[in-house]
């Protein structure tokens, strides 16, 4: 026991700061709010996305066939637009070798029934979708 007293350089246990759970906490945070910062744009990515087609599909359906050349050139830049898989892309391709014969000329010829019914075939293969 005697030499335990001669030990005079232990000194007593000293508190340690530890931030750790300030650090975690911190981290949590700015993680969780960079995750919901890029879900909200992914969010309105897509929605401003479905509301262009939703645009471009309404001008299709009011399209004016008193001037044939600018519904041929209305019918081929907005169903462009419009296009997303194989069977609307078929369907766009025959709809647009039709229009072709409006385009180019000078006065052309009043828009046929059977470009008005591909027409409304497109809108309704498009519509399905979105």
């Amino acid at each position: 026991m005697n030499q335990l007293e001669n030990l005079k350089d232990i000194k007593t246990i000293t508190k340690i700061p530890d931030y750790s759970l300030y650090i975690f906490i911190s981290l949590t945070f700015i993680i969780l709010l960079i995750l919901s910062f890029i879900i909200y744009n992914i969010y309105l990515h897509y929605h401003s996305r479905r509301d262009k087609k939703r645009f471009y599909i309404n001008k299709l359906k009011n399209i004016d066939f008193k001037n044939p050349k600018k519904s041929a050139y209305k019918i081929t830049k907005y169903g462009r637009k419009l296009v997303y898989d194989d069977r609307s892309e078929k369907i766009f391709e025959m709809l647009n070798r039709e229009v072709e014969r409006y385009k180019y000329k000078k006065n052309p010829p009043e828009i046929s029934e059977s470009l008005k019914q591909h027409l409304k075939l497109f809108i309704e293969v498009i519509d399905d979708k979105i």
